[in-house]
């Protein structure tokens, strides 16, 4: 077992574990802006799937949107996006099972993990946990290459 300190929740261990924070900055952003701050604090548990600063570059080209729109005008497609990174469910990298769909906070959205332990999104875009299995009090984090994007986003 390991021990953690009793306010590593997913928000803290974003915002201040020295191997993640750096690449979660985007994604803390856009929680931050859509209100989702107190929902990764609760007790959970939660998994969540927290794309990499790279990852949100690539999906804003894709999207034809800046960072900007998506955080002010486009705060509940922001909402939706970030809702499908969200399992209310603690879940390591291997106790998903094999494409079995998982239900996301976002309702209408769920995901599917592989055999090679890639994330499949809803529109079946396929995402590399690139940094999985950080555990923190009320959950686990898993660093992701790719937006994991709803059907209608």
């Amino acid at each position: 077992k390991t021990m953690l300190p009793a306010n590593m929740d997913i928000i803290v261990t974003c915002e201040e574990k020295p191997d993640v924070k750096p690449e979660c900055e985007t994604a803390m952003r856009c929680i931050e802006a859509c209100g989702l701050t107190d929902t990764l604090k609760q007790p959970g548990p939660f998994t969540f799937i927290c794309p990499t600063n790279a990852a949100f570059q690539a999906v804003l080209i894709e999207l034809n949107i800046t960072l900007e729109v998506l955080l002010t005008t486009e705060i509940e497609r922001c909402k939706k996006i970030m809702q499908c990174h969200m399992v209310p469910k603690r879940k390591c990298k291997k106790e998903f099972e094999t494409d079995v769909a998982v239900a996301t906070l976002e309702a209408t959205a769920t995901i599917k993990v592989n055999a090679s332990f890639q994330v499949i999104d809803p529109r079946g875009r396929v995402c590399n946990l690139t940094k999985p299995d950080v555990l923190n009090t009320n959950g686990v984090l898993h660093l992701c290459d790719k937006v994991i994007l709803p059907v209608e986003a």
